[in-house]
């Protein structure tokens, strides 16, 4: 295992999804960095089946490599109605949403990073093919100055499969990404994580109902976000958004 000498505490965004989840246990077991992860709660039904998730994939990193286990301090969860607003922040999102989408989370999450003076909060997310114009024209907006993005050039299934290789893939395999899951927590097949999914080779995770929906329903999907500024006003398309693809 190539252990680096630098230890620092790095403050990371987990969710109890496959990509923040690679990175957790890429940090515990590819460094001596310890590891504070945030989760911010949106009250939406989700947000209890990723803790859940959370809590089992502690419990099992901690068995499986109990070395780690005090770098892995306690997730610091927050409600994020109780996120303190910034007026910058919240002019500077205003103005992007003028030409750009940019979700309710980024907003949440750029406001708790500057209430808690955190400046270099990591965001594990991946590559993924239409989308990274966010990230990468705007990078020094002040929304997204608190963040880094240390995943970003990888793709879901490269993650997959070096967890696979590293021998994380019982651990990756707990992780939860469905936003709208069907009882007994099976993946929907509609939201835009199981639509992610299926776009980026990771369709395998899905139920054949759920994989199926998911590739019927990607047209769409890409249409609207590839023309976002001309839709960005249209009132049923938004809502239709927010119901169905919004993360």
């Amino acid at each position: 295992m190539d252990i680096k000498k630098d230890a620092k505490v790095v403050n990371i965004f987990w969710t109890g999804g496959l990509d923040s989840t690679f990175r957790v246990v890429q940090l515990l077991r590819k460094t001596n960095h310890t590891v504070q992860p945030h989760y911010l709660i949106f009250g939406d039904n989700v947000s209890g089946i990723e803790i859940d998730a959370m809590i089992k994939m502690r419990r099992k990193i901690c068995e499986k490599y109990p070395d780690v286990k005090i770098r892995f301090l306690p997730t610091i969860y927050t409600n994020a109605k109780h996120i303190s607003i910034n007026k910058e922040i919240d002019a500077e999102v205003a103005r992007l949403r003028k030409e750009i989408k940019v979700i309710d989370q980024y907003y949440f999450m750029a406001n708790y990073c500057k209430a808690h003076n955190i400046n270099d909060m990591e965001v594990a997310i991946v590559y993924l093919e239409g989308e990274m114009e966010l990230f990468v024209t705007y990078k020094d907006s002040l929304v997204f100055t608190f963040f880094s993005y240390p995943i970003i050039d990888l793709s879901k299934k490269v993650i997959y499969d070096m967890a696979v290789k590293e021998g994380w893939e019982d651990i990756i395999n707990m992780t939860s990404f469905c936003k709208r899951p069907f009882v007994k927590i099976r993946p929907c097949g509609v939201c835009a994580p199981c639509t992610t999914a299926v776009m980026d080779g990771m369709g395998f995770r899905l139920p054949y109902r759920a994989r199926l929906i998911g590739k019927l329903q990607l047209p769409f999907r890409n249409y609207i976000r590839e023309h976002y500024s001309k839709f960005k006003d249209n009132k049923l398309l938004r809502w239709i958004e927010r119901k169905v693809f919004e993360y």
